[in-house]
């Protein structure tokens, strides 16, 4: 199976990709996970946002955010669609993250919150698990920490 990936700032989409991407963001966290959290957290604007697409079906998506206060880059709101699971996706969307923030080249920190049962898939791409597990929207997580050169 063959995937469009691109990448964008937030004034750069359209509105059928917007809403693919919070519809999508809401179907697998809030319903399918059944965690309540504030999804639209006035990030999404200050954020570039990966989209991995089948045609013109949104399969997955991240947020890549600079975090000035922490000098690292955020890796956020990582999703796949149920239907693209177990295709290597998830790989995919790591990658073009790790590229993303490389080519960016303002911080070599990175940082994401893995729900617990993925720290082992991240692991894979040199993230660390730093501090306890807490309790994130009811779904139980674990800070992890990374970096590239720059």
């Amino acid at each position: 199976m063959k995937f469009d990936i691109a990448w964008c700032k937030f004034a750069d989409l359209d509105t059928q990709t917007l809403y693919a991407l919070l519809r999508l963001r809401q179907q697998v966290f809030i319903l399918e996970q059944q965690s309540i959290y504030e999804d639209l957290d006035d990030l999404d604007q200050q954020s570039w946002h990966l989209l991995i697409k089948d045609d013109n079906r949104l399969a997955g998506y991240a947020r890549l955010r600079a975090d000035i206060t922490a000098y690292a880059y955020k890796f956020e709101r990582l999703v796949l669609d149920p239907q693209y699971r177990s295709q290597g996706l998830g790989k995919v969307l790591m990658q073009q993250l790790l590229a993303k923030s490389a080519e960016l080249g303002q911080f070599s920190k990175l940082k994401l919150s893995a729900q617990s049962h993925l720290v082992p898939f991240y692991q894979r791409f040199g993230f660390a698990a730093i501090g306890q597990e807490y309790d994130d929207g009811g779904i139980p997580h674990r800070d992890m920490i990374g970096e590239h050169s720059v």
